[in-house]
């Protein structure tokens, strides 16, 4: 009896078991887990509407006054510190970084390469807004946040970075000129 039991028990659990489902995910998850949306439009144009879960990224708060009277700016020449920054808004060397604007070519989305790339982000891409927003249409337009990063340790020589922030940043991150910076 408790033999007959016990293979009824046996039999129940098997067969009460379920095999495993797939879940499709259908939040429009277009991008790879390891890229990180950065819309770089103005604060205010980002505060209007952006994409769920991207970051804004404006190159005016990346720079620091450095003639109050002239109101002459320049990078911030503490790059460890823009590096921490920009770690604390999920970028990342190990990233995919998509740069966001109404222009895929947008003068601040160029900026924005130029200086991720030479603070050793390599996978940067430029999409226009607007155009992502129509690929998404009647789908979920939200993403994960990007989740804060270490700060990674620039590779390149102090001397590299002082010439970076005085000499190259001034003609391709507060002035975008093409000549100079491709």
């Amino acid at each position: 009896m408790k033999f007959i039991s016990l293979v009824l028990i046996l039999m129940t659990m098997w067969a009460c078991q379920q095999k495993p489902t797939k879940v499709l995910d259908e939040s429009a998850q277009v991008f790879e887990k390891k890229a990180v949306l950065i819309d770089t439009r103005n604060p205010f144009q980002y505060e209007s509407f952006h994409i769920e879960g991207s970051q804004n990224l404006w190159s005016e708060d990346f720079l620091v006054l450095t003639n109050p009277k002239k109101k002459t700016r320049m990078l911030d020449p503490d790059l460890a510190q823009t590096v921490e920054r920009l770690a604390s808004k999920g970028l990342h060397p190990d990233k995919t970084i998509i740069l966001l604007n109404d222009k895929a070519d947008a003068v601040e989305n160029k900026k924005w390469k130029w200086l991720l790339s030479y603070l050793e982000i390599k996978s940067i891409e430029l999409k226009n807004i607007n155009d992502l927003k129509k690929s998404m249409k009647g789908q979920n337009n939200r993403f994960a946040k990007a989740e804060v990063q270490k700060p990674w340790k620039l590779l390149t020589s102090e001397d590299f970075q002082k010439d970076l922030v005085l000499k190259k940043a001034p003609k391709c991150f507060l002035k975008w000129e093409p000549q100079n910076c491709l």
